[in-house]
């Protein structure tokens, strides 16, 4: 088993291109080195897992769950007190990591806010 520096990270997004009545507002999920490109299983608490395929980043560091997925992912974490995440990968070993959600509710409200959801 080896040493991971992992983390979770939300971000919204917001882009507006040529055309101002397009603008684009977005919510997408990080997390970081917890393998590479594959399915990641999730479970908060004791609620049913779920899976979701992620995108790997360029440099293969983090992986990223794009914005439709994204919220109805989070949402399912609201509330929760810890966050359990196993990477289901081709080429590597599956990888496990749990995550304290102590506070996430309060960390999300600027985002959920902002991104009206």
């Amino acid at each position: 088993m080896r040493a991971l520096a992992t983390g979770l990270i939300v971000v919204m997004a917001s882009a507006a291109p040529a055309t101002a009545w397009q603008t684009h507002k977005s919510t997408s999920l990080y997390t970081s080195d917890i393998g590479g490109l594959g399915k990641v299983t999730f479970r908060a608490d004791s609620n049913p897992a779920f899976a979701v395929q992620m995108i790997a980043s360029n440099d293969r560091t983090s992986l990223m769950i794009p914005s439709g997925q994204a919220i109805r992912s989070i949402k399912q974490f609201i509330g929760a007190n810890s966050l359990f995440a196993q990477t289901l990968t081709v080429s590597e070993p599956a990888i496990e990591v749990t995550f304290n959600l102590a506070g996430l509710e309060t960390a999300l409200a600027p985002v959920r806010e902002t991104c009206g959801w």
